[in-house]
């Protein structure tokens, strides 16, 4: 099968690196184009037919959010979506079977293109969208650009033949945003990950180490853990906590003492997490703070495949708990100290001992093959 893929990102971003891992799974089954305005992957993508390279400009950030808040119109993203049409018709690409956009929050222009051209051809428009567009209330206000967003969704999803999102729950409600084409194809696509499972040496007792990687904001919030972990730093004097990829705001440590702050390391960036993970006795996932969250955090999908014990802050309605739940290399906790401080014990006390295989099923709900095949079965029984 002959398919079009339309993304704005491929590589480099957290949705950019989603698309391309799916782009090379694709294309190990199909004929794959792609057009992209930011192509910078990191792997291999030369079964990959024809790459096309339009890049995207930008209107001033403040003007495209009033614009968009006013007229529920991203005007960059439409003005890059005729652009994309256009190239279309100028190279004659007009012997495909099938469009798939790959969207995500705040990125637009790659479903829209999807709309115009799968009209141009006759052909079937499916999108992904690795995010909720627009996220659920908690994580955005439910002001006049909240709606205006959800207005521009409902536009943007209302003539696709397919629509899949990360998981079930989110999924579930994104289908709440727009009213669905007759007949529409539904779906998920995991985050899928890549790569073999890693099996890293034992843990020494001389010290321990929690890891947290990525970035924190919006309603998951750094608190509980850092409380627990001041608990826990009371009775190991040698633990440590670190984050990587993010920066902690001074408030929150400011009734911590200086041994305890010693104990807090920073790593703003670091592009390889292998000596991380190596060390850490525990990783640490973290979900908003939400009665109801629909996200999956991609970095859990990443933790499973890491003979390390996983403390999930969760609650009890999110899709983590719903995948995790009865897993006992993941010790899942509610947003509480009290029940991360255990959590944290534990680990200290069970680290070289605990059985990774009650895993096998999470991780080939993850893996890159299945998660493509599952893809294909909807394609092939579309088409």
């Amino acid at each position: 099968m002959k398919i079009l893929i339309i993304t704005m990102n491929v590589g480099r971003t957290a949705p950019g690196i989603v698309f391309e891992r799916l782009i090379y799974g694709l294309s190990k089954h199909h004929t794959i184009d792609v057009i992209t305005s930011d192509y910078d992957p990191g792997v291999d993508l030369s079964d990959v037919k024809n790459i096309i390279d339009l890049r995207l400009t930008h209107l001033n950030s403040k003007i495209s959010k009033l614009l968009l808040t006013l007229f529920a119109v991203d005007v960059s993203a439409k003005i890059w979506a005729k652009k994309t049409a256009a190239e279309v018709r100028r190279r004659n690409l007009n012997d495909y079977d099938l469009v798939f956009s790959f969207a995500s929050y705040g990125h637009y222009a790659a479903a829209m293109a999807g709309n115009k051209i799968s009209s141009q051809l006759g052909i079937r428009h499916f999108v992904y969208s690795v995010d909720a567009i627009p996220p659920p209330v908690g994580w955005l206000k439910n002001d006049m650009f909240y709606k205006s967003i959800k207005k521009l969704a409902a536009n943007l999803f209302r003539s696709v033949d397919g629509i899949f999102s990360a998981n079930h729950k989110m999924l579930k409600y994104q289908t709440t945003t727009f009213k669905p084409k007759k007949n529409i194809i539904k779906g998920v696509i995991y985050n899928p990950s890549f790569g073999e499972v890693q099996q890293y040496p034992e843990l020494g007792d001389e010290s321990n180490m929690f890891l947290y990687t990525g970035g924190i904001y919006g309603p998951r919030k750094i608190d509980y853990i850092l409380a627990a972990f001041r608990n826990v730093f009371k009775e190991y004097p040698n633990v440590v906590i670190e984050f990587v990829g993010t920066k902690l705001n001074e408030e929150v440590l400011s009734n911590f003492t200086a041994d305890e702050r010693k104990a807090i390391v920073v790593h703003p960036f670091a592009k390889d997490l292998t000596p991380f993970y190596k060390r850490a006795t525990a990783l640490l996932d973290i979900d908003a703070e939400l009665e109801d969250d629909i996200f999956l955090s991609s970095k859990i999908t990443n933790y499973i495949n890491i003979n390390r014990v996983i403390i999930s802050e969760t609650g009890t309605n999110s899709p983590s708990h719903q995948i995790f739940k009865n897993i006992g290399s993941i010790l899942q906790c509610g947003h509480n100290v009290e029940e991360i401080t255990n959590a944290m014990r534990r680990a200290i006390n069970t680290k070289n001992k605990v059985d990774f295989s009650d895993r096998e099923e999470v991780i080939n709900l993850f893996k890159l093959e299945n998660v493509v095949a599952e893809i294909n079965k909807v394609i092939d029984n579309e088409n």
